[in-house]
């Protein structure tokens, strides 16, 4: 999986100055798959983002992967709360949240909503 195997060590070790390096790598291997799916780099949040390319009018969100780094809510056991910058990624549902562990303060974790699932990927 591109976000475990080939982004996530270059972005735990030398954080945002690795976003240029993984999105030239991911432009190259991904490149054959442009006539089938959306692909944009640097677009907002996302440093990488697939979408499906034929998605039909309603059919909402049609992202099947991207690779963000945005402020999330982050809680410690005490309930205190506060906003940082995590790195994530997404497959298919963009409510649901895959948060690289490393990229973590010790003490504080993402908690549920309503809305946003967030799971911890070592």
């Amino acid at each position: 999986m591109l976000a475990k195997t080939c982004a996530a060590p270059l972005l735990k070790r030398f954080g945002q100055k690795a976003v240029p390096v993984i999105v030239s790598k991911a432009k190259k291997l991904l490149s054959k798959f442009q006539k089938d799916y959306i692909i944009t780099f640097n677009d907002g949040n996302s440093i990488i983002k697939i979408r499906k390319r034929n998605g039909k009018k309603g059919d909402g969100d049609t992202r099947i992967f991207s690779l963000d780094y945005h402020k999330i809510w982050l809680f410690d056991k005490n309930g205190k709360k506060k906003k940082k910058d995590v790195w994530h990624y997404h497959l298919g549902d963009p409510n649901i949240h895959y948060v690289f562990g490393w990229s973590l303060e010790k003490g504080w974790r993402p908690r549920d909503t309503g809305k946003s699932k967030y799971i911890i990927v070592r």
